[in-house]
């Protein structure tokens, strides 16, 4: 499998009553991944599994870095086998293609239009809606981590208020 990718959710996509959600995304490294099933601990000791992935996310790296200022970034989605496409402009501006790029402890959600195919897996993605959802749009490096926030991709684990900063 690939390296997991989880971030809180945008509260206005939140579906759990407790309006917080973990959103955890996985793939595998070829076309024979089944899925994965997640697992947690409160203390590192006894783990319990709470549910389970069945349909691969669109996930991968960015294959330059991607400026401030930036409508258009490249990215590699080798490591998931995923592909993405372009949209029509009503699909962009209702957010369908709802993507989140980020790195340790920071992330952007934004929507894109235009998925132009490079070579396979690669893209240059551009027409974008940037800063999405309260995130803030910032420059993110070569080698950030991006994933298509596919709804059938994607495993929602609610919390509640009690377990912010809980580990």
């Amino acid at each position: 499998a690939n390296p997991l990718i989880m971030f809180e959710a945008p509260t206005p996509l939140v579906e759990s009553a407790t309006g917080y959600e973990v959103w955890i995304f996985a793939s595998g490294q070829n076309e024979f991944w089944g899925g994965c099933n997640i697992w947690i601990s409160t203390d590192n000791q006894a783990y319990k599994m709470i549910g389970s992935v069945k349909q691969p996310a669109k996930q991968g790296v960015l294959s330059a870095s991607f400026p401030l200022s930036g409508n258009t970034f490249k990215v590699d989605l080798s490591m998931s086998k995923g592909e993405i496409n372009s949209v029509s402009q009503e699909a962009a501006d209702t957010y369908e293609t709802i993507s989140w790029i980020g790195g340790a402890g920071n992330g952007e959600f934004l929507a894109y239009r235009d998925a132009n195919l490079t070579s396979q897996y690669n893209y240059d993605v551009s027409s974008l809606h940037r800063g999405l959802y309260g995130s803030t749009q910032s420059s993110h490096l070569e080698g950030a981590t991006f994933v298509k926030c596919d709804r059938n991709a994607v495993f929602n684990y609610p919390f509640q208020d009690k377990d912010i900063g809980s580990k």
